[in-house]
C-alpha cells in the first residue's frame, strides 16, 4: 500500500503533501506547495518548465516524506530496545553465614538426639534367645562376610572426607553448608523416630548388644558419650548398642555424601562421580553381606535419602516453584524453614571453586571452574 501510495499522480501527492509538511521552514517550497495546489485545484495547463520544476519538487517531497516516515517507525521502535545488565551476583547469593551456623546447630542436636535415642531403644531390643532374626530374603542367598561392615565404614569416611575437601573449596561455602546441615539434621530426626516407634530384633545372632542397664541413668549418660566420641562407628568400638535398625543411617551418609559431591562438581568430572558412585554403591551392598541391617533398614534409607535432597534442590533451583500455589511440594512441614534458608537465594548456585583462605597477593592463586552442564 505505501509504494502504491507514492506512485499517485502528480495533483494527488501535492495535495497530500501539503497536510504533512506544515513544519517546513523554506519559502521556497511553501510557495511551490501553494503554486502545485492552486494549479491542481484549477486544473490549468502549465508551460513545459513549470511542469518539468514541479516534477522535481513533487519527486523531492516523496523523498522527504519517505525518510520522515522511516524516521518516525525507527524512533517508535526504538522505545522497546532495552539493554539488561546482569544484576550483582553477590546481591543474588548473599552468603548469610549466620543462617548456616542456625543450620549447623539443627544438625548437630538431631544427631545427639538421636544418640539418645539409640541408648533409650537399646533397653526395648528383644533378647535374641528368645526372638529370632526376622526373615530376610537377602540373607537367604547370600551369607555373612564379617569383613564387609569394615569396607562400608572405610568408604563413608572416605566420602565424608571428600565432599568436605570440595566444599571447603566451593566459593558459595555458605549457600551450599546449610543446605547440608539442614539436610542431615532432617532425615536424622526421621531416623528416631522410626527408631523410636518400631524397634526389630537383631538382624543375625552374630551381633553382641552391650548388656541392658535399666534404670542406670549415669550409665546410659556415660554410653552416649562414648557413641559421640566414637562417631558412632563400630570400628572405633563405641557402638555396642542395637536397635536402630530401621533405618540405616550408614547408608544415609553413603548416599548424602555422594548426592552433594556429584551435585556440586562439574558435570565434566565425570571419573570424579563414577568413583564416588562406586564407593557410595559398594558401601551401601557391603551392610546387607555383613548382615548388620535388614533390606528393608536400607532400601528405606534410600529411599528418604534420595527424595528429600531432590524435594529441597527441586525447589532451591526453580524459583517459579515457589510462588506457584499448585506446587504441592510447598505443603511440607518443613517449606517454612526452606523459606528462611533459601529465601535471599535468587538463582541456582553456580559451581565455581576459590581458597578457602586469604592468600598473601604476592602467592595467590585464585581459579574458578564453572558447570556448564547447567547452561547447556
Amino acid at each position: 500500500m505505501a509504494a502504491q501510495d507514492l506512485l499517485q499522480d502528480d495533483n494527488d501527492v501535492c495535495i497530500h503533501v501539503e497536510a504533512n509538511v506544515t513544519t517546513v521552514n523554506s519559502p521556497h517550497t511553501a510557495g511551490h506547495i501553494s503554486n502545485c495546489t492552486s494549479d491542481a485545484n484549477a486544473n490549468t495547463v502549465k508551460p513545459e518548465e513549470n511542469e518539468e520544476e514541479e516534477s522535481k519538487l513533487c519527486r523531492f517531497l516523496k523523498e522527504k516524506r519517505l525518510i520522515q516516515s522511516l524516521s518516525n517507525g525507527l524512533r517508535r521502535h526504538c522505545d522497546y530496545v532495552k539493554i539488561s545488565l546482569p544484576e550483582d551476583r553477590g546481591k543474588r547469593l548473599p552468603k548469610e553465614w549466620w543462617k548456616t551456623g542456625i543450620s549447623f546447630l539443627y544438625a548437630v542436636f538431631n544427631l545427639f538426639f538421636t544418640t539418645v535415642v539409640i541408648t533409650v531403644v537399646h533397653e526395648r531390643v528383644p533378647d535374641k534367645s528368645v526372638n529370632p532374626p526376622l526373615p530376610d530374603k537377602f540373607f537367604d542367598y547370600i551369607d555373612r562376610v564379617p569383613w564387609a561392615f569394615t569396607v562400608t565404614e572405610v568408604n563413608g569416611l572416605i566420602l565424608v572426607g571428600l565432599w568436605l575437601i570440595q566444599w571447603l573449596f566451593l566459593k558459595h561455602k555458605a549457600i551450599v553448608g546449610r543446605r547440608c546441615f539442614f539436610l542431615i539434621g532432617t532425615l536424622y530426626m526421621y531416623r528416631c523416630i522410626t527408631m523410636y516407634i518400631t524397634t526389630l530384633p537383631v538382624p543375625g545372632k552374630h551381633m553382641v548388644c552391650a548388656p541392658k542397664l535399666y534404670n542406670n541413668s549415669t550409665g546410659k549418660i556415660w554410653r552416649i558419650l562414648q557413641l559421640i566420641s566414637g562417631g558412632g562407628l563400630s570400628m572405633t568400638g563405641s557402638h555396642l548398642m542395637c536397635g536402630d535398625f530401621l533405618y540405616s543411617g550408614h547408608t544415609v551418609m553413603l548416599t548424602l555424601s555422594f548426592l552433594f559431591i556429584k551435585e556440586y562438581s562439574p558435570r565434566w568430572m565425570w571419573w570424579y562421580h563414577w568413583g564416588c558412585w562406586i564407593l557410595s554403591a559398594t558401601g551401601v551392598f557391603c551392610i546387607l553381606v555383613a548382615h548388620e541391617h535388614y533390606s528393608v533398614d536400607v532400601v528405606v534409607a534410600y529411599y528418604i535419602t534420595t527424595r528429600l535432597f531432590w524435594w529441597y534442590h527441586t525447589m532451591a533451583n526453580e524459583h517459579a516453584l515457589r510462588r506457584d500455589p499448585n506446587n504441592l511440594l510447598t505443603r511440607t512441614w518443613w517449606n517454612p524453614i526452606f523459606r528462611f534458608l533459601e529465601k535471599n537465594v535468587q538463582t541456582v548456585v553456580p559451581i565455581e571453586f576459590s581458597w578457602p583462605i586469604n592468600l598473601p597477593s604476592s602467592c595467590r592463586q585464585r581459579y574458578k571452574m564453572v558447570e556448564g552442564g547447567r547452561d547447556e
